[in-house]
């Protein structure tokens, strides 16, 4: 397999995708800073947090339905749907100390709503926040570009050149 090729094929894909995580996160950025009236944090702030969480997400499910296809939306809805069953905000008591405690700690919808809510609270959030969100861009950036798809019903490349040459 010839890495410069694959990543070649994979670049128009990860280029739309990255430009479209990129526009959906300025728009709904700004357009809820007019709407929330977020006062307690700078314009500029709050698009830039919006921006790349929407980028992340927008790359990060872009990569698991190109990649796995179906599991990787069956993925993606257990993941969203783990936080909705258990989020504090509809009323569930989870138990400190809980298998069901730890699921919640460490997903990554707990952790974006922690950092919206110190936004929103007028707590600027600190540079690891950005970082790890930055890095978190770059490997969905990269993860895209990796993406590899078995064509149905050819065995190997070469034989499939061999017949395209004929």
């Amino acid at each position: 397999m010839n890495t410069d090729r694959f990543v070649w094929q994979n670049t128009p894909w990860t280029l739309i995708t990255l430009g479209t995580g990129l526009v959906e996160g300025i728009v709904i950025g700004f357009l809820s800073t007019r709407i929330l009236n977020t006062v307690q944090v700078s314009d500029m702030t709050w698009i830039v947090v919006i921006s790349l969480i929407q980028l992340v997400s927008v790359m990060l499910a872009t990569y698991l339905l190109r990649q796995f296809k179906a599991i990787g939306m069956f993925a993606l809805l257990i993941i969203v749907a783990i936080y909705l069953f258990f989020t504090p905000s509809l009323g569930v008591q989870v138990l400190a100390g809980t298998l069901t405690k730890t699921i919640t700690a460490i997903s990554p919808f707990s952790w974006i709503e922690s950092c919206i809510t110190q936004l929103t609270g007028g707590t600027n959030l600190g540079w690891p926040s950005y970082l790890y969100l930055s890095g978190a861009a770059v490997v969905g950036v990269v993860i895209n570009l990796l993406v590899y798809r078995r064509n149905k019903g050819r065995k190997d490349g070469a034989a499939n050149e061999a017949e395209i040459a004929k």
